[in-house]
């Protein structure tokens, strides 16, 4: 069994890489809502700056015509898009694995524990369920892990 230590290190680890995942979508939304304005300013036939360019990676120094200048900006978008999606989906991934972590392993983070017996009368066998309180995590459902990486966890649910 892997003990509390390591899987405290694996959730600080994991708490990172959504830390960087939420950085990173950030500056992404940023960057699509800037391709969407100069798509906009392509369609009214008006001029992207330079600079304006250069920010989103086309080579100011060609001259493009609006067609080609817009297939450019809608092939960058699409490609930020399809990042966007990516680091989605490893957030979610990273958010479950974490919900993994910190489930107890007993109780699977219910709780409880079920034991059943059987009681032998009469030349009869009858089972018999009892459900306690699971004795790992108290009935928390989750492992007793450190109260600053419990923290941690609250600001990225």
């Amino acid at each position: 069994m892997t003990s509390i230590i390591q899987i405290e290190e694996d959730i600080l680890k994991t708490i990172k890489e959504l830390e960087d995942i939420k950085i990173e979508i950030t500056n992404l939304n940023q960057e699509l809502k800037l391709i969407q304005e100069l798509i906009s300013t392509v369609n009214q036939n008006d001029i992207i700056s330079k600079d304006k360019m250069l920010e989103i990676g086309i080579d100011p120094t060609q001259i493009y015509s609006p067609t080609i200048l817009k297939l450019k900006l809608r092939g960058i978008q699409n490609t930020k898009k399809t990042r966007l999606n990516e680091l989605q989906i490893g957030h979610n991934k990273n958010k479950q694995l974490i919900n993994h972590l910190t489930k107890c392993p007993i109780c699977q983070g219910k709780g409880t524990t079920t034991k059943t017996s059987y009681d032998r009368n009469d030349n009869r066998i009858t089972p018999t369920t009892k459900t306690e309180t699971c004795p790992t995590c108290q009935g928390k459902g989750q492992l007793n892990i450190n109260s600053q990486i419990l923290e941690l966890l609250k600001k990225i649910k």
